[in-house]
């Protein structure tokens, strides 16, 4: 073998020396150079055999010759010559003694020409190490060469023009977790150790430890962003193993909060009907007078403190429905900070600090214990730790304006899957293309079924959505992408989720996961659409057998009605309840990995098959593959969005270290040293790690850096919560606080005003607890503000317009609500004062016909980003209508605004009035500030602005030399390439196309 480098350096194979010197300049090349000499090695595969594509199999083989190579000792040589032309290439290769045998196999003859260049158009990036490669097999006895002695050298040249890429060498996958990936249980379970030890030896105010306290079992509750899986992210095992997933918070009946909430407030009942406190200041909104009795008349039976009803009432089972529908409920936070309150004030005669750690233990008992350990002994080490902070060094700069460009990273992926689903030609399945622009892909099955009963919206819908996440689980495993697809009805986390969206669709909420995903969900569509003609739910009368046998299947206990008729189907009751609905998901993936196991062809079939009529009606589980094989596909590109995250998080927490005052003249934190040290420890040794990965990023395989850097971002979120919990007591003690709540407002409030280009005065901003109470408080007081005479001389509520699709709560409480009175529901858009709309369908809203429009209100949950140029323009354009029209901006705060943590559930209101002139009335401000004040808690405010400067967009840190640098200290894996020839010619290859997206301008 002989290859020249640009010295012109000859090295030959006969000497040893040179060869391991050789070996060792081509293990020294970057992870895009090792990128480029494999793709040329592919190329030379490729146009030797005439092969007009190139399949996962042939990039196995130059993978593996590769590795050979760089592992060779330098006495021999990997063969790269016996190669077959059928598509078994990879047995062929890795049993070298079948190879040559076989007669199935065609090697190259001796007479074939061997010599090949690739093609120019492919423009591929130059090694700059190598200008040519030349392999010579002339002599070589390997048992895989044919005929081998005629075969002279294999010339390949190198083409001289750059294409910016981004590619990693696959390298092994290992399963073991290391330290830092334990899973959530244990993270927790360690810092409420440290917490048990602290509480008997605190001596400082009591609402001070409630407050941490509460931060510390919020971790608890809001751990998990998903239902868990080993080896892909943080999960509590209390989840997996009692299969109990952390359901949304507001609407869920057996939601951890309210099993909580009961337990410390010793509360009796069926935790099944589960009550919570609601926002006293909400209620009012919606009680008599100013509402309708009739809805009020069940809430009215309830303690509002506790939820639970007054002693000698009864309360219909659909009251909590309503309570949700409503959005009465107050933030997550304050609810356990109210439990504990209330287990403290039951003392019975305890000190608070032994009332408090006697509640918590009875309620949750540690399953971690630590060491003990004297004050200044805390206090040293925490002091060393400090010292090994500022040794952390990360030179790259932060990225800005990074929050709307996760966004657009993902709206850009929902519309190019759309575009590639409709190439497909799926015949049972379409995407909805209706809201734009969206991270989730909304998929209708069978979109011309006109079944809409119960058995189809939950049931079927259930057992298809369980399918689909099936087939996306099945194939990342089988290819070794470390990508798994979790059950989560909410949206917006860093990895992809999936749940039902009404009568037979999905939502696929898309996370910050490499592209090359994508092609595995259009994969899943393709292979889900052949099963729903197979298992042809739309027409019972003409489908499988096993269709006809689950839909006769009979529930053993069906439900009853009011008229005590059975409604129930078995398919129905299969999937109802929080275990039967995670269980259902996680065996549709277990038997059809059985039935691949089988050796079936059509295994897909095979597989739901098995799973209808063994799973759905006789209820056999099988063991849940936990298998995951080692990737050996080609080369990736890392996620630039992910990588961004973790820059931006690793540089925001070593800058908030600097700045922690705790320690200062070695003063100790009143109390809760045990706490301080564990987070900051904790946050250390992630934050360690996230620099070590992102030193090393050219040496490990795309999915396992996705992994892991999603992994170390919510670790180093979770310390930094902790641990700017503890600096907020620690500034209150020392008279040093600045509330969080003025900081957070200011910044939004700013960020709109400088984006919108609209006046300051014209803005306000308030919080809710939740955003289904932001839409429905914002409704509810428009309409008494802008209400105006009727013929009859009386004064009537104004009428609201929902505009296409909205939340589909928000539809809910207007049916609740539509026949008694009060707000009502104005079908006719032309004559609605009020306009509801999602961002995602301001697209197709008629401006033009709302002629009687006082308030346009704008659902961003979707969207949270002002800089977003369509909403722009719809403002602009509102504000200079003749008739003067409000503008008031609703949303969920749990969604985006939290890089997909979930950890407070929030919303937030911000109205823009038609000029300086106009104000809100002192009725609807006092309305809007009373509900805020109860609603915002100082810690949610500074998660929240802690997430603002991660996200650097909203903080006006847009200075343009600063920028510059952070783009040029990415320079490969930046979001922000500007070079458009680059992003244009990556755009022919998929699965090898880096994450490009075009700069923007807020100014």
């Amino acid at each position: 073998m002989i290859i020249r480098l640009l010295t012109g350096t000859e090295y030959n194979t006969s000497i040893v020396d040179d060869q391991r010197r050789l070996i060792n300049n081509m293990r020294n090349m970057r992870r895009r150079e090792k990128a480029d000499v494999l793709k040329h090695i592919v190329n030379l595969i490729k146009n030797s055999y005439n092969v007009t594509s190139v399949d996962g199999e042939i990039y196995q083989i130059a993978y593996k010759y590769l590795n050979e190579l760089l592992n060779s000792s330098g006495s021999s040589s990997p063969t790269l010559f016996a190669i077959p032309v059928t598509t078994a290439t990879l047995n062929a290769y890795t049993n070298p003694t079948m190879a040559s045998s076989s007669s199935s196999n065609q090697f190259f003859s001796a007479s074939q020409k061997l010599s090949v260049n690739p093609s120019p158009r492919e423009n591929l990036t130059p090694v700059s190490a190598l200008s040519s490669i030349t392999i010579d097999a002339a002599g070589s006895n390997s048992p895989m060469i044919a005929s081998s002695s005629s075969i002279t050298t294999l010339n390949l040249s190198l083409p001289t023009q750059p294409q910016q890429t981004t590619a990693s060498i696959p390298s092994g996958y290992t399963s073991d977790k290391t330290e830092l990936e334990e899973d959530g249980e244990t993270s927790f379970q360690e810092l409420y150790a440290c917490l048990m030890q602290d509480i008997p030896k605190y001596a400082g105010n009591m609402s001070l430890l409630i407050m941490y306290s509460s931060i510390v079992l919020n971790m608890f509750i809001h751990m998990a962003t998903f239902t868990p899986k080993a080896g892909y992210g943080k999960a509590q095992a209390r989840e997996y193993n009692n299969k109990t997933q952390l359901q949304y918070f507001r609407s869920q009946g057996m939601h951890t909060n309210a099993k909580l909430f009961c337990a410390l407030t010793k509360q009796q009942g069926k935790t099944g009907k589960s009550r919570l406190r609601f926002n006293p200041v909400f209620i009012k909104l919606i009680s008599p007078p100013d509402f309708p009795e009739k809805f009020c008349q069940e809430i009215k039976k309830l303690d509002l403190k506790t939820g639970y009803p007054k002693p000698g009432e009864k309360v219909s089972s659909y009251v909590m429905t309503k309570i949700a529908h409503a959005g009465a409920r107050e933030n997550n936070f304050s609810t356990i900070t109210h439990a504990l309150e209330m287990a403290v004030s039951n003392n019975q005669g305890l000190r608070e600090n032994d009332a408090l750690i006697q509640n918590l233990q009875r309620v949750l008992k540690p399953t971690k214990h630590i060491t003990a350990l004297e004050p200044n002994v805390l206090i040293g080490r925490s002091l060393e730790l400090l010292q090994r902070f500022k040794k952390l060094s990360h030179n790259i700069f932060p990225q800005p304006n990074l929050s709307s460009k996760l966004l657009r990273v993902r709206f850009e992926r929902v519309n190019m899957l759309r575009e590639k689903a409709m190439q497909a030609n799926l015949q049972k399945i379409t995407l909805d293309s209706s809201h734009h622009p969206i991270t989730c892909l909304l998929i209708r099955l069978y979109p011309k079924c006109n079944i809409n009963n119960s058995t189809y919206k939950e049931g079927i819908t259930n057992i298809l959505l369980s399918m689909f996440a099936a087939l996306l689980n099945f194939h990342t495993k089988k290819s070794g992408i470390q990508i798994h697809t979790e059950r989560r009805q909410s949206f917006g986390p860093l990895r992809p989720t999936i749940t039902d969206a009404g009568n037979l669709t999905i939502r696929l909420s898309l996370g910050t996961e490499p592209e090359f995903f994508d092609e595995v969900i259009l994969q899943s569509l393709v292979e889900l659409d052949h099963l729903l003609r197979i298992f042809d739910f739309e027409n019972p009368e003409k489908t499988d057998p096993s269709v006809k046998l689950v839909l006769s299947h009979k529930p053993k206990a069906p439900e009853k009605t009011t008229s005590n008729k059975k409604t129930d189907t078995h398919i129905r009751n299969s999937v109802r309840g929080d275990n039967n609905t995670l269980t259902s998901f996680q065996q549709a993936e277990a038997y059809l990995h059985n039935a691949l196991q089988s050796g079936s062809q059509d295994y897909q079939a095979q597989g739901m098959r098995a799973y209808l009529t063994d799973y759905v009606i006789a209820r056999k589980t099988l063991p849940i593959p936990e298998h995951v094989n080692v990737y050996t596909g080609p080369i990736l590109p890392i996620p630039a969005c992910t990588l961004a995250l973790l820059n931006n998080t690793l540089l925001y927490a070593l800058d908030f270290v600097k700045q922690l005052k705790i320690l200062d003249n070695h003063q100790p934190l009143e109390g809760l040293m045990h706490c301080f040290y564990h987070s900051l420890l904790k946050l250390y040794n992630n934050c360690s790690a996230a620099q070590t990965l992102l030193e090393n990023i050219e040496k490990i395989e795309t999915t396992e850096f996705y992994r892991k850097a999603t992994l170390y971002t919510e670790n180093i979120l979770e310390y930094l919560i902790s641990l700017d919990g503890l600096a907020q007591i620690h500034a209150i003690r020392t008279n040093n606080y600045n509330d969080p709540i003025i900081a957070l407002r200011n910044t939004e409030l700013n960020y709109c005003s400088r984006v919108l280009e609209i006046p300051s005065e014209q803005l306000e901003l308030y919080f809710t607890d939740s955003g289904q109470q932001a839409i429905t408080t914002t409704l509810l007081t428009l309409s008494t503000m802008l209400h105006g005479p009727a013929a009859d001389g009386k004064y009537y509520d104004a009428d609201v317009h929902l505009f296409g699709d909205t939340y589909y709560e928000v539809g809910s409480f207007f049916d609740d609500v539509k026949k008694e009175g009060g707000i009502k529901e104005m079908r006719v858009i032309e004559k609605a004062k009020i306009v509801m709309a999602d961002v995602t369908q301001l697209h197709q809203l008629p401006l033009e016909k709302c002629h009687a429009m006082k308030a346009l209100v704008i659902d961003i949950t979707h969207n949270p980003d002002y800089s977003n140029e369509q909403l722009r323009m719809l403002v602009r354009n509102i504000q200079q209508r003749e008739n003067k029209v409000w503008i008031v901006f609703v949303e969920s705060s749990l969604k985006h605004q939290q890089l997909g943590l979930d950890k407070y559930q929030t919303g937030r209101i911000m109205t823009l009035s038609p000029s300086p002139e106009f104000v809100l009335t002192e009725e609807a401000r006092d309305i809007f500030s009373s509900i805020s004040n109860e609603a915002m808690h100082p810690c949610i405010a500074s998660f929240l602005q802690m997430v603002n400067k991660i996200g650097h967009q909203k903080l006006g840190d847009n200075n343009t030399q600063i920028n510059q640098l952070a783009i040029d200290s990415l320079p490969s894996y930046s979001l922000f390439s500007q070079n458009s020839e680059s992003a244009a010619s990556s755009s022919s290859n998929a699965s090898l196309r880096p994450t490009v997206l075009p700069q923007k301008s807020e100014r």
